[in-house]
């Protein structure tokens, strides 16, 4: 799936029949973040990550399975469109210039997801519209 706001040339990964039933507001929140052994206090960089919606862990699964890397450790590329990368199956042609500049590298999975979260401030799910019937489901 391209991930690309005005780009019809998008194709998801995978078909995934069984996704995961989330709640809407379900977000990933500090507590989910395990601790050291000794230390009480999560990672700085964990504390400043923004909760992920719910719709778009659902968007991640339906896209991805939720990998950002594939059982070789290699990072997950599109089977339709290997322009698109990782969890949230950005599409590096589309997006790639602005992830960059913002310093977000698409191949880890912190610049995958705050570019996803980006794109998903700016649009919605829009940029994910030709996974939704997996994701867009009760």
């Amino acid at each position: 799936m391209a991930v690309a706001a005005a780009s019809p040339h998008a194709a998801y990964t995978s078909r995934v029949v069984n996704a995961p039933a989330v709640q809407e507001s379900a977000v990933m929140s500090l507590a989910s973040i395990p601790l050291l052994e000794g230390n009480h206090t999560p990672p700085a960089e964990a504390m400043r990550q923004e909760p992920v919606p719910a719709i778009l862990e659902r968007i991640a699964w339906c896209e991805s399975r939720g990998r950002q890397f594939d059982e070789h450790g290699a990072v997950v590329r599109g089977l339709v469109n290997p322009d698109d990368i990782g969890k949230y199956q950005i599409n590096e042609k589309h997006w790639g210039v602005e992830a960059k500049q913002l310093g977000y590298n698409l191949a880890t999975e912190e610049g995958n997801r705050k570019m996803a979260m980006l794109l998903f401030d700016r649009y919605g799910t829009q940029p994910w519209h030709w996974s939704q019937s997996c994701w867009d489901k009760n």
